[in-house]
C-alpha cells in the first residue's frame, strides 16, 4: 500500500513540469566568442570544421 501512495504522489508531482512547447526559442541568442568557440570544438573535433564554424559564428 506504502508503494501505491509513493507512486501516486511521484505522479503527481511529475505533472508539475511543463511542457516541452514552453522552451524558449534561442535563435536571437547572443554568444561570446568564448562561448562559440566552445560550441564549436563539442560540434566537431575535425580542426578545419572548427575553424569553419568559429568563422560563420563570428559573421553573424
Amino acid at each position: 500500500m506504502r508503494y501505491f501512495f509513493l507512486l501516486l504522489v511521484l505522479f503527481f508531482v511529475s505533472c508539475g513540469y511543463p511542457d516541452i512547447d514552453t522552451v524558449p526559442s534561442f535563435e536571437k541568442l547572443k554568444l561570446t566568442k568564448q562561448e562559440s568557440i566552445d560550441l564549436c570544438n563539442l560540434s566537431s573535433n575535425d580542426k578545419k570544421e572548427v575553424e569553419k564554424c568559429i568563422e560563420s559564428k563570428d559573421s553573424k
